[in-house]
């Protein structure tokens, strides 16, 4: 016990947290919405990409 007075976990409790369907389904759609903004972003300075949009005045 901590000074709380609250138990400590070991990682093996802790890691159970993280393997429930729930979470892992969370997990996964949080990776999923930042895939797109993690291409544009990376693949577009480099010439990659090209641009869909028209930012010319």
């Amino acid at each position: 016990m901590n000074q709380a007075g609250q138990t400590e976990l070991s990682w093996r409790e802790s890691f159970k947290i993280f393997v429930q369907p729930k979470v892992l389904a969370m997990l996964l759609l949080g990776f999923s919405a930042g895939l797109p903004i993690l291409l544009i972003f990376h693949l577009y300075p480099c010439g990659c990409v090209k641009p869909v949009w028209n930012v010319t005045p």
